[in-house]
């Protein structure tokens, strides 16, 4: 361990100086990721991002509660059926120690205190993008350029590890870059005779490299097991490794040493660890994790074998030789596998197909990176990334050095991942910032000579030298010059923009966090005001012998919302961010457009729950409605709920419009969040007739009319449509088994509970009133037209339990009956 420290360590002048400014480039990291902490306004609750973050801190505050207690399975989402968690436990054990030691309590605090570890942990990734740079270019000035850009390059990177972004995220890409440092240790120099001597200090420093190489790949699968693709990141340089070291002449023992220690760690871990799940999934913490570290050893050594083997005949000084039998025993290994074990054969290429193949796109994460992204993220440093690849290409031509090879790689594959599904950008951060390094200083040492030649700060040439020579040299110095003075105004650029748009992105970053007041409100009504689902929050569980107690329940809410459910509402939803039941006969996008009553109390009878939360974003067309949609049938997601219509006009203005239709309006989601769950019969309502041309649709004829009128007269090519999301084009039954108990002050971005009542029958014809004050003091006319001859009638009058409290009683309007109805009679499902 010396040894490896005294090579990482000289603790020289120099070695005093460089630590400094790693220093003050990771406190330049950290400060602009805790710039969220400074603009979050004070509501006696921290402010974190809505999403994963939000189950993640769920899991810290058990772990802090429980003193680092993991639990694989949770009865507190995903309800009827509890959730297998499919992360590991390595992060909220991290986190949930710092909030240990730290001495925070109470939920807020823990909140605080744990929004701190990402931030710290991109700031140790400084010095660890340092030490790579610096050894594969063999230039502590590379190590320092490198250790600049980490710290503000990437707004996906940033996202990430910023405060209250409490995610796995930031410690995948922190362990991930700490496996690749001392991986690239271990394989730094392919070339000589590789020969194992426990004497050999050069050995020893090899296997502790090694060691800790597969020490902490196993960090980054006790974080995830997505970081498996790290293991692909090292077959493939295996593979490309053993062929230049082969046609260099050599035979590859050395690196199969390497990958022999270095992945025979994980694997023995993974099985002490345990194997959580059947199957084959490389997504979840199954068998397959302790198989693909021995397949890259068992490969690693078929490599060298065959390179043996070759190294024996006359093909040994074929380039292609090599190459050819590779791709030959590849193929042959292939079909072989599908044909002997099909079933693993099938799992991996679906899990892998996952990782390496197109997304679900109404995943914003999971989406394809946009080129508009790319350059928001990079801008000009695109071109120093560019450059490093050119430099890095070079050097591995002229050097055959295993460290230029597997950098090149590991940004090659981590930008493939990242155009398939744009999340993977944060592992694109650290060797973007190692090549622009690599070019930065490759321009350095070229031509910083040229420059100073151009400013005269070198010797005159000699005096013997021809005038025409002297030219030349000016030419050749002139030339240098701009290249030096290109790049090097190209990297300040790059460091100021980044800086900026860092601050920018962060300001924007605050704003979008979940805890605005809306969201609070509500969960802390809900975890207050409704009745407990005897679930105990921080209680340890297991998927074999937990059962749901008789008076448990589930929330019904859309996926987005579901942890922020759990964390502050201290309730269990039917669907959460991991997308359970979002589709199907438990699923909440099923239910939220459902046209249909009946339909929507079916979905709510199979997946057992007994509350629905809305908020107005999904009615909304954009983020609401299509997105729902684009879940239930992709294929038709528009037409039948909203048309967009070319319009113009006598004076030559023209431009696009909404509509909705009555499809619209009757969805589950609109008659709650927009309609209170009442009868509404329009009064008036817009028909159009429209025209199609060249995909286009167009109004011919536009007109508002009384609604009497319109459904009488129009023909089938009237279309009614309102453009008023609030205001109906058709008659919207009432929902009789859903009541309004809850909304949030806020009347721009409102969140509603609702309670799902069995409902109160009660006989009469015509149309029932009862005027309705809620919470936040606005009053609503709940109306419901009789059905068969009854009413079911969701609120009470006397004896309700919530604030959405009934001014008077029930109003028959058509025979001026008068009468009230008792809480007890209501019913709760």
């Amino acid at each position: 361990m010396a040894e490896i420290l005294s090579d990482m360590f000289d603790f020289t002048k120099k070695s005093i100086n460089v630590a400094i400014l790693l220093f003050i480039f990771a406190l330049l990291a950290f400060m602009l990721r805790i710039i969220p902490l400074f603009l979050l306004p004070d509501t006696g609750y921290i402010h974190v991002i809505r999403g994963d973050a939000e189950y993640n801190l769920r899991q810290i505050e058990v772990m802090a509660h429980n003193f680092l207690q993991y639990d694989w399975f949770d009865p507190m989402t995903a309800y009827p059926d509890g959730k297998n968690i499919g992360w590991g436990p390595l992060f909220p054990m991290i986190a949930g120690a710092f909030v240990i030691i730290t001495g925070a309590s109470g939920q807020a605090a823990i909140v605080n205190a744990a929004s701190f570890v990402p931030p710290l942990m991109a700031a140790v990734l400084v010095p660890v993008v340092y030490f790579i740079a610096e050894s594969v270019s063999k230039s502590r000035f590379a190590g320092i350029i490198a250790a600049a850009l980490i710290s503000v390059s990437s707004l996906f990177f940033l996202n990430y590890t910023s405060y209250g972004y409490v995610d796995h995220h930031a410690a995948e890409i922190l362990f991930s870059a700490i496996f690749c440092m001392f991986y690239i240790f271990a394989v730094r120099d392919s070339s000589g005779e590789f020969k194992p001597d426990i004497k050999d200090k050069e050995f020893l420093k090899i296997f502790a490299y090694s060691v800790l190489a597969g020490v902490f790949y196993s960090a980054c699968y006790f974080t995830s097991p997505t970081t498996v693709l790290f293991l692909v990141l090292i077959s493939i340089f295996t593979l490309f490794s053993c062929i230049i070291t082969h046609n260099s002449g050599n035979i590859p023992y050395k690196l199969g040493f390497v990958n022999t220690v270095a992945m025979i760690i994980p694997a023995i871990m993974a099985l002490i660890f345990g194997i959580k799940y059947a199957g084959f999934a490389i997504s979840s913490y199954t068998v397959v994790h302790v198989i693909i570290p021995v397949l890259v050893i068992v490969a690693t050594w078929v490599l060298i074998l065959l390179s043996f083997g070759l190294g024996r005949t006359n093909l040994k000084d074929n380039k292609i030789a090599y190459p050819s039998v590779l791709i030959l025993a590849g193929v042959i290994a292939l079909f072989a596998s599908a044909i002997v074990v099909p079933d693993i054969f099938s799992s991996l290429f679906s899990s892998a197909n996952l990782v390496f193949g197109f997304g679900n796109v109404a995943i914003a994460e999971m989406q394809p990176m946009t080129l508009d992204f790319i350059l928001q993220s990079y801008q000009i440093g695109l071109v120093l990334g560019a450059g490093g690849v050119i430099v890095a290409l070079y050097k591995l031509y002229s050097t055959k050095e295993n460290g230029y090879l597997f950098v090149l790689l590991w940004m090659l594959m981590t930008v493939y991942v990242s155009i398939k599904h744009m999340r993977f950008d944060y592992f694109v951060a650290a060797p973007f910032a190692i090549l622009s390094a690599l070019c930065i200083y490759y321009v350095y040492s070229r031509y910083y000579g040229d420059f100073l030649s151009y400013l005269g700060k070198e010797k005159k040439p000699a005096e013997g030298k021809s005038k025409k020579k002297s030219a030349k040299a000016n030419d050749d110095h002139l030339t240098g010059t701009a290249i030096f003075m290109v790049i090097t105004g190209i990297t300040v650029v790059f460091f100021a923009a980044s800086v900026i748009n860092d601050v920018r992105f962060t300001e924007d970053y605050s704003g979008v966090s979940f805890e605005k007041d809306k969201w609070l409100e509500a969960m802390e009504w809900m975890n207050e005001n409704t009745p407990d689902p005897g679930v105990d929050y921080y209680g340890e569980y297991s998927s074999d012998s937990f059962v749901y107690p008789e008076d448990s329940y589930g929330v019904m809410s859309w996926w987005d919302f579901g942890h922020v459910i759990t964390l502050v509402g201290k309730r269990i939803p039917v669907s959460n961010p991991f997308q359970d039941n979002v589709q199907g006969d438990t699923g909440c996008a099923n239910f939220l457009i459902s046209g249909s009553e009946e339909e929507a109390d079916r979905i709510m009878d199979n997946a057992g729950a007994r509350f629905v939360v809305t908020n107005s974003e999904l009615t909304t067309p954009d983020k609401g409605i299509l997105t729902i949609l684009s879940w239930v049938d992709p294929a038709d997601i528009t037409v039948d709920y909203m048309i967009s219509l070319y319009n113009s006009d006598d004076s030559g203005n023209s431009g696009y419009s909404r509509v909705y239709t009555s499809n619209y309006y009757n969805t589950t989601v609109v008659r709650l969040q927009n309609l209170d769950g009442t009868y509404i019969e329009p009064e008036e309502v817009d028909v159009i007739t429209t025209t199609t041309s060249g995909g286009v649709k167009s109004i011919t004829g536009y007109q508002t009319v009384d609604y009497d009128t319109a459904v009488s007269e129009a023909t089938s090519d009237d279309i009614l449509v309102s453009q008023n999301p609030d205001m109906p084009c058709c008659t919207v039954q009432a929902l009789k088994n859903y009541r309004l108990v809850f909304e949030s002050s806020d009347p721009d971005d409102n969140v509603k509970i609702f309670e799902y009542v069995d409902g109160y029958e009660v006989p009469g014809e015509g149309t029932v009133e009862l005027n309705l004050k809620t919470n936040a003091g606005r009053e609503f006319v709940y109306a419901q037209k009789s059905e068969g001859g009854r009413f079911i009638l969701p609120y009470s009058t006397i004896g309700n339990p919530y604030n959405v409290t009934a001014i008077g009683q029930y109003h028959i309007i058509e025979t001026d009956e008068y009468f009230d109805v008792y809480e007890e009679d209501i019913g709760a499902k």
